[in-house]
């Protein structure tokens, strides 16, 4: 009577299945031998009259039965750790008219409850709880309640999860500056040192790690002038790929023509194995540009320099934006100056899927939109008025 099987996920422990006979979840031992004296004595405890079974069905009993499971449905990457602790925490101190979470029987806890009551609970600060913490720190506290509820399932404790309709918390829509391109251009007129790669950062879109590891063979001057962006650089300094993020995007002959005469004046910076280094963008030893070199160096004072010219013609000043900006003003292009679909603006810009993008700019794309309607609206009533003469 009773399974004992490896556990596929662990490889290194046995799971021992007594649902059937005693109703009690399934649950973890290191070796088959300690497995299988665990279901002797649970099976012999039954037979003599003891009451092992699963009695306690609460919220409580559940969330320890899932952080003793050493199977979790959901693995809490080590970034997270700090979050989930605090997770755990929260969830043990969640009063709900009057009554403790943990006091709550699985049956009565249902989707209305966790999504009005807990999730709000873990979206706040654990020491203060009128402020509200990061959308991934408490989606990373929302593990913790949708591993519990799949344990149930799997133990057979409950016949419905209702954490499935519950959508992850996201933050809020953020409309970012709209930089003046005035702005943007005098302050490249400003910083001739490093002008080309903003240059390309603003007609790319390309991240300032895309461009820092942007490599000879992904420029193509030709009748079609593009760029492969295949690449960026991790923090640790070393290239990596990632397949969803890649995209070709064409450019015009101005900055092609830039280019080609950049590539041909750049030094032949050789490894110390004689083959030849391939960075667009390097350093003057033909490495990989230091982080923040761009901006410390050149849009910093770039605007500085920018705002003193400015200042002796009395226009007003330049405020102070970042590298990263350069993106986002490339983003506002895309949207504002062109018709292209949000597909399409979501390729261009690298997004993994066009979820992120409306995230990121739905309030722009809804002033698009909208802007779009009223002269849409505008050009049928001047159009009506022709008509009727």
């Amino acid at each position: 009577m009773g399974t004992i099987y490896r556990d596929v996920r662990t490889k290194s422990s046995y799971r021992v299945d007594l649902r059937a006979e005693l109703g009690i979840p399934i649950f973890n031992k290191p070796s088959r031998k300690e497995a299988i004296e665990a279901r002797n004595r649970l099976l012999k405890q039954a037979s003599d009259g003891v009451d092992v079974g699963y009695k306690d069905n609460t919220f409580g009993k559940l969330l320890d039965g899932w952080e003793e499971s050493q199977s979790r449905n959901i693995k809490i990457s080590d970034d997270s750790v700090q979050s989930y602790n605090a997770g755990k925490r929260i969830l043990r101190k969640i009063f709900i008219n009057d009554k403790l979470l943990t006091e709550y029987k699985l049956e009565d806890i249902t989707t209305g409850i966790l999504k009005n009551y807990v999730q709000n609970a873990l979206h706040c600060d654990e020491k203060n709880p009128d402020k509200k913490v990061s959308a991934k720190t408490c989606n990373n506290r929302w593990v913790i309640v949708t591993g519990c509820f799949q344990y149930a399932i799997d133990n057979k404790l409950i016949s419905y999860n209702p954490t499935t309709s519950i959508k992850p918390i996201y933050n809020p829509k953020k409309e970012y500056r709209r930089i003046d391109p005035k702005d943007v251009w005098d302050v490249i007129r400003a910083m001739p040192k490093y002008q080309l790669e903003a240059e390309t950062a603003i007609m790319t879109g390309a991240r300032t790690s895309e461009l820092r590891a942007l490599g000879k063979y992904n420029v193509t001057i030709a009748n079609r002038s593009s760029i492969l962006i295949d690449r960026s650089l991790c923090k640790k300094g070393k290239f990596k790929k990632v397949k969803s993020l890649t995209r070709d995007i064409s450019i015009g002959n101005e900055l092609a023509q830039k280019l080609r005469t950049h590539l041909e004046q750049q030094p032949k910076y050789k490894h110390f194995d004689g083959t030849q280094k391939d960075l667009v963008f390097p350093n003057s030893d033909g490495d990989v540009v230091r982080a923040g070199a761009w901006y410390n160096e050149g849009l910093k004072k770039g605007i500085v320099k920018a705002n003193k010219l400015r200042e002796k013609n009395k226009e007003t000043e330049i405020k102070p934006f970042t590298w990263h900006d350069l993106r986002h003003f490339y983003a506002s292009v895309l949207i504002f100056k062109t018709s292209y679909s949000p597909a399409t603006i979501t390729y261009l810009m690298g997004h993994r899927n066009i979820d992120f993008t409306y995230r990121q700019y739905g309030i722009w794309l809804e002033n698009r939109k909208h802007d779009s309607q009223i002269g849409n609206e505008i050009e049928q009533a001047v159009i009506a008025t022709r008509l009727e003469n």
